[in-house]
C-alpha cells in the first residue's frame, strides 16, 4: 500500500495534533510520494522520527513494516503520538504496529540510540526550530548504521518569509517558531557538514499548491474538528468556537461523507496529476534533502 494510502486510510481521521483526515489536498502527496521512490519497505528496518510531533509519519512509516521510535520535546505532543498510535491499533488489531514514542530534549542528544543502530532518520520540519541543529545532525550521524539514511524537510526560506499559511486564516496569529531558515544549497551543505553524503536534494510542493491550499485546509480543519466533536475527542487543534453546529454536523453527516467521497474521487484526482512533482522541480515551498552515512 503506497504512505499516501496508509495516511488517509489506515490512521483515524479523528487523530489528534493534525487536521488532516477524510478531505485530500496535494500538499499531502508530494512527501509521501518521494518516500514511496527511496523507501518503498521497511520490514526489517528501524527509523528514528527526530521531532516527532503528534506521531502521524511516525505511524505512516510503522505500518509500511518499520519499528519507529520518536522523541519530541512536547509532552502534549507525546501524548497525542500515543493516543493516535492507540486508536490506530483499535481500528485495525490485524495490522503490525511497532512504535513507542518518548519526551525527550534532540538539543540534548540521543543517548537512548546506540552507536550505528538505525536505518532511517526522519527529521522534517524541526531544523529551523533549533539552535543546536549542527549537534542534532552529528548526533543523527552518529545513530545511522553505514548505508542508513536521514530524510529532512525545511520550508524554503526564499518563498516561506513574509507568507501566512494557508491554515493561518483559520487558527488567527500562528507562531512558527523558527530560528533558522534555509535555502536548499545551505541545507545541503549543514547534511555534508555533519558526515552525510547528499543523495537527493531537491523541492516539494511548488507555488501553485499554495493556491489549494488556501482553499482546501480551512474545510480539512473544519471537518476534523466537527468530526472528533461527533466522536467526543477535545483536541487542542480545530474550531472549538464552531460548537454551536456540531448538531446540525452530526445531523447532516451522512451527506458530508457523500460530499467529501466525490471531492476525493472525482476532483482530488485531477488536483494530484496537477501538481505532482518530479524529482527534479525547479523549486518549492519545501526543500528536501535525503542524506547517507557512508
Amino acid at each position: 500500500m503506497a504512505y499516501r494510502e496508509i495516511l488517509w486510510n489506515v490512521i483515524p481521521p479523528t487523530r489528534l495534533g493534525e487536521f488532516s483526515g477524510r478531505i485530500k489536498c496535494p500538499c499531502e502527496t508530494q512527501f509521501w510520494d518521494v518516500m514511496d521512490e527511496f523507501f518503498p519497505k521497511g520490514a526489517g528496518k528501524v527509523l528514528v522520527d527526530v521531532g516527532c510531533g503528534p506521531g502521524i509519519k511516525a505511524l505512516t512509516f510503522a505500518l509500511n513494516g518499520f519499528r519507529v521510535v520518536g522523541f519530541d520535546i512536547r509532552e502534549r505532543e507525546i501524548g497525542h503520538a500515543r493516543e493516535n498510535a492507540r486508536q490506530t491499533r483499535a481500528a485495525h488489531p490485524d495490522l503490525r504496529l511497532d512504535a513507542e514514542f518518548f519526551q525527550h530534549d534532540l538539543q540534548h542528544g540521543l543517548p537512548q540510540l546506540t552507536d550505528s543502530s538505525m536505518d532511517v532518520a526522519v527529521f522534517v520540519e524541526v531544523i529551523e526550530h533549533l539552535d543546536a541543529y549542527r549537534s542534532v545532525l552529528r548526533e543523527i550521524q552518529r545513530v545511522l548504521k553505514p548505508g542508513g539514511s536521514v530524510i529532512i524537510t525545511t520550508p524554503n526560506k526564499h518563498l516561506h518569509q513574509h507568507e501566512k499559511d494557508a491554515d493561518e486564516a483559520v487558527y488567527g496569529e500562528k507562531a512558527f517558531g523558527h530560528v533558522r531558515e534555509f535555502d536548499l544549497n545551505e541545507l545541503a551543505e549543514e547534511v555534508e557538514q555533519a558526515g552525510l553524503h547528499v543523495a537527493h536534494r531537491g523541492y516539494l510542493n511548488p507555488p501553485k499548491v499554495k493556491a489549494y491550499c488556501t482553499l482546501i485546509h480551512p474545510w480539512m480543519i473544519r471537518d476534523h474538528a466537527f468530526l472528533q466533536g461527533r466522536a467526543g475527542i477535545q483536541d487542542v487543534i480545530g474550531i472549538r468556537t464552531l460548537g454551536k453546529l456540531q448538531p446540525l454536523y452530526n445531523l447532516c453527516f451522512p451527506l458530508i461523507t457523500a460530499i467529501i467521497g466525490a471531492y476525493n474521487s472525482l476532483i482530488f484526482p485531477r488536483l494530484y496529476r496537477a501538481t505532482k512533482p518530479a524529482l527534479d522541480l525547479p523549486t518549492g515551498r519545501t526543500l528536501l534533502v535525503i542524506g547517507t552515512k557512508p
